[in-house]
This record gives C-alpha cells, structure tokens and sequence, in this order.
C-alpha cells in the first residue's frame, strides 16, 4: 500500500495537540479535584466548610463540563478542517491511486494518524495538569475549610480521555476522510483549486470594481477560514473577559490558567488559520503582482477582510463570557446573586477588544512580509 500521508506534512495539525491538551489539563485539573471532594465526609466539615464544598463542587462541574466540551468539539473541528485541505491540496495523487485500483476505504485508513495528535496532546495535557496539582489543591483550600482532602492521582480518568479522545479523533478523521474520498478519480484529478482573478465585466470593470470583486471571490470561497478567524477571537474575548470578571471568585492561578488557555488557543489557531490563508492565496497573489498591482492591493483582497470578521468573533465570545459569568454566579451563590456584582463590566470589553486588534494586527504586519516574500515567477511557472 502506497504512504500518501507523512508526518512532516502534518505540522499544522500541531493546533489540534494544543487545543487537546489545553482541554486535558482543564479537565484533569477540576475532575480529579471534584473526585477528590466526593471522598470527604460531608457531614464532618462546619457550616462555612460545607458551603465551600458546595461552591467548588459546582465550580470545577460548570469548568470541567463547559470548557472541556468546547474544546473537544474545537478539535474536531479542525480535524475535519485539515483533513479537507490535505486531501484539496492531494487530489491529483489521491486520484491517480484511485484509478489505479485502490478503493477509498484502504485510503481512509491511512487518515487514522491524524488521532495520533490527540493521543499525544491529551496525554501531555494530563501530564501537565498532575504536575500543577499540588499547588492547585492548596490554593483551592487555602483557608483549610475542607477538613481532610488530599490529592489523590485518579490516573485512570487521564487515561479514560486520552483514549477516548484518540478513538474519536481517528474515527472522525477516517470517517470524514472516506466521506471526500467519494468523489470519482477523474474529477480528483481534473479539481484545482487555483484561484483565478475575476474577469473585468464591460464598462464597469475599473480597478476598484475587479478588486472588489476578487476580494468577496477570495472571502467566500474558503468558509470555513471565516470561522476559525472569529472562533480564535471569539476564544480571546471570552476566556480573557470571564478570568477578569471573575477575579473577585478565583485566585490568581486559576485567573492565570484561563487567561493562558484563552492566549494560546486563540494565538494557535490565528497562524493556523492565516499560514492557510496565504498558503491558500499565494497564486492569485503572484498573478496579481505580476498584473501590476501593488502589495497594499494584495493585502487588501486577502488579510484586511478578515477584521470585521475577528470583531464579529470578539462581540460574539464577550456575550459568550457574560452568560457563561452569569450562570457560574447563579450555581454559585444561588438566590443570593443580587448581593454578587454581575453586571457587564464594559472596561474588561473595552481592555480585551484593545489587546484583540494589538494581536490580529501583530499577525498581519508578520503575514504580510511573507506574502511580500511570494515568488511570482515559480508559481506562474508550476502553472
């Protein structure tokens, strides 16, 4: 059987380790805490101690149950997103295998390495969270209210979601990888995704109208870029705002680890988005410097349109933390929220939206220099 696929053609998959591990740690940390808690005799704590039970036994359900899950679906979701670039960026391949007699399932199977990312992004995830443990215990009972909690390592919960976790991903991968692979060979070796600058239409084709027009052919035919733009604002704002909504509910570890988590999902998938972007652009953008067009064109059909989708991302994940804030203050404190400042705290807004535009800028000015760097006479060449 012919190897179609190569681990060093699946750097960028690296985001997908990232996003399971961060979902590993956060769920390892707060479960094998709330395991730990369900070890104590209730009955034995004080009043004060048993309304502290009560408060991080929902914390660490609301955390676990929300965050984990939002992670999980994140990476397979690009899972699924990566497997359709590789298999757009190898159809011609994939085609000639096929028409020399391979059937699609013997070329799903080989999709099953993509799991291997979530087998090592959990593990390392768990592996990370069991190390900060300690300290996490200590900061979570601080004031000794919770007589008698110890750290016990529940290593078969960090096995259970290592191997859960792998198994989905892979059966995901196959699956989807199955699904493309349908299409008949001919149509696999004939598809190109090369883009193409519109044609300039009669007396309305100016300069400003074929930009225009290259700009939404360009925005539009990859959505899913659309989605992973917002999502990795939307994971900005809405980690980064809750950690300081919340400042008055968590220590300053756990702020931290929020506001980390926030960081580098919303970081990994921002470069994982945009080194697809230019990878996905860089034709039409030597066919347009060699048309004449300038780099500040080029930027403005390819990175630029992506701003009012980051703002959309942003809004989108601030109304996220709110309600997210809202219900952990409701399980929390219960009738009693009126007395817990729950407001939307319009300085966070405005602090994470400053930092947001800092970031995606900072992400631009690299990008752009790379796409400066685009060799026009080798890709109008391979054409």
């Amino acid at each position: 059987m012919v190897q179609i696929i190569q681990l060093k053609q699946l750097k960028q998959l690296s985001v997908v380790a990232v996003i399971c591990a961060c979902a590993s740690f956060v769920a390892t940390l707060f479960l094998n805490f709330w395991l730990d808690l369900r070890l104590l005799d209730f009955d034995q704590l004080s009043l004060l101690g048993q309304a502290y039970y009560r408060v991080q036994e929902k914390i660490s359900q609301v955390v676990a149950g929300v965050s984990g899950l939002v992670l999980v679906a994140t990476a397979l979701a690009m899972v699924l997103f990566y497997i359709h670039q590789f298999i757009e960026d190898h159809q011609t391949d994939l085609g000639i295998l096929k028409a020399m007699g391979y059937v699609r399932g013997q070329l799903a199977r080989q999709f099953w390495i993509f799991g291997l990312y979530g087998l090592l992004g959990t593990l390392l995830g768990g592996l990370v969270a069991y190390a900060f443990l300690p300290h996490f215990y200590t900061t979570r009972n601080s004031a000794g209210l919770l007589t008698g909690l110890s750290l016990h390592l529940h290593w078969g919960l960090v096995l259970t979601m290592v191997l859960l976790t792998s198994l989905l991903l892979t059966a995901m991968a196959v699956g989807y990888a199955y699904h493309v692979l349908a299409r008949p060979s001919l149509m696999l070796l004939k598809g190109s995704q090369t883009l193409r600058p519109p044609r300039k239409k009669g007396p309305q084709g100016g300069r400003e109208n074929f930009l225009s027009d290259l700009r939404a052919s360009l925005f539009w035919r990859h959505k899913f870029l659309i989605f992973l733009v917002a999502f990795a604002a939307f994971c900005f704002a809405a980690m980064l705002q809750l950690a300081l909504s919340l400042q008055d509910m968590m220590d300053v570890a756990l702020q931290a680890m929020m506001i980390g988590i926030g960081l580098i999902l919303s970081l990994s998938i921002f470069y994982l988005a945009l080194l697809t972007l230019l990878s996905r652009h860089k034709d039409s953008v030597a066919i347009l410097k060699a048309m004449g067009y300038s780099q500040r064109d080029c930027l403005s059909v390819t990175l630029r349109p992506y701003y009012g989708v980051v703002m959309l991302g942003f809004l989108l994940g601030s109304a996220y933390q709110f309600g997210i804030m809202r219900l952990i203050i409701w399980l929390v404190v219960g009738q009693g929220s009126q007395m817990v400042d729950s407001s939307f705290n319009w300085v966070n807004f405005v602090l994470a939206g400053f930092l947001l535009v800092l970031v995606y800028t900072g992400f631009n000015v690299y990008f752009s220099r790379r796409l400066a760097q685009v060799p026009i006479k080798a890709i109008l060449l391979s054409e």
